[in-house]
């Protein structure tokens, strides 16, 4: 007994399950075991999505507003004459500008938050279970196809998922609206909008269980790895459902003080630009933190769901 507790770390199997608060405090934690790599994760994911963030504002907003100043000021008269035709055609050129634009930052995007997920879950899953690791080890990890290509896949399932559970709650706003009115209509769709919305917020939950399943296991993807997400949280549903709406709420609540700012700083251009960077950092930064509370999430659902045993190291004070 005495020479493990000499060992600066040791592995133990965690008998009690963590809850809501106890794994938010745990992804708070983690970070901190090694805060080296995780403050490199950090800045590097951070810097190239800011550096992007700006790049879209300055690029996109000029475009945006000339077009809006044509088409408010659009001529009345003769569609025939010189003077609309050239509107015409510049407000066509504005638009193809700012669709081409639109689209590479998209995709730019997409790529960088495909990045941060498999960067933080893969950090975050060493750290966890006591895996020493450089920022070097990490990249020679990814640097395997498998890396890439199963969250990818995984993603592209979720996307379509969300679109037709849109498209879905969409269909029954129409029906509603064509099928009642007046106080039944408000009641209803009130309902609608508040159990849909509640009900997206699980569906997110299971997803991103979905997402941490492909990036961790390498033989698990799609709507396989969704699918045994839906399996590992039974069970932990309401935990899911509980950490994913306290991440929710903080994203919309850092929008209404950012909102609330602009309103302040009407005319002040510089500090609204500034304002809109730092928001958007703070943004990313609960994103992130909502990979590594998924990812830790995760390894409590298999524990208690699983059937598989999880060691994680815990400091020797504690042995």
């Amino acid at each position: 007994m005495e020479e493990e507790a000499k060992l600066p770390l040791m592995a133990r199997e965690s008998s009690r399950p963590l809850r809501v608060v106890g794994i938010l405090k745990e992804a708070l934690c983690l970070p901190t075991r090694n805060g080296k790599l995780m403050l490199s994760i950090i800045l590097l994911v951070l810097v190239p999505f800011c550096i992007l963030a700006l790049a879209s504002n300055l690029v996109l907003t000029p475009v945006a507003r000339d077009l809006i100043f044509k088409i408010a000021h659009f001529p009345k008269g003769d569609p025939n004459s010189p003077k609309v035709k050239e509107i015409s055609d510049e407000i066509k050129e504005d638009i193809r500008l700012l669709l081409s634009f639109e689209a590479i930052f998209f995709v730019m995007m997409c790529i960088m938050a495909l990045f941060s997920l498999v960067v933080t879950v893969h950090s975050t899953a060493m750290i966890y279970t006591g895996k020493s690791f450089t920022l070097n080890d990490l990249f020679s990890m990814m640097r395997i196809g498998g890396s890439w290509k199963r969250p990818m896949i995984t993603s592209f399932y979720v996307s379509l998922i969300s679109a037709a559970y849109g498209l879905l709650i969409m269909g029954l706003s129409i029906f509603i609206v064509m099928a009642t009115d007046g106080v039944i209509l408000t009641v209803l769709c009130s309902l609608l909008g508040l159990s849909g919305s509640l009900f997206y917020v699980y569906l997110t939950a299971v997803w991103m269980l979905g997402l941490v399943i492909s990036i961790v296991e390498e033989d698990c993807y799609g709507m396989k790895a969704l699918g045994k997400a839906g399996e590992l949280i039974r069970g932990r549903k309401l935990q899911g459902f509980a950490l994913m709406l306290l991440l929710y709420i903080t994203t919309m609540a850092i929008l209404v003080v950012y909102f609330c700012a602009m309103r302040v700083m009407k005319q002040m251009t510089a500090a609204r630009l500034v304002t809109w960077a730092i928001v958007f950092c703070l943004i990313w930064v609960v994103k992130l933190f909502m990979y590594v509370v998924n990812t830790v999430f995760y390894y409590e659902c298999k524990k208690t769901n699983g059937g598989e045993n999880v060691y994680v190291p815990v400091p020797t004070g504690e042995v």
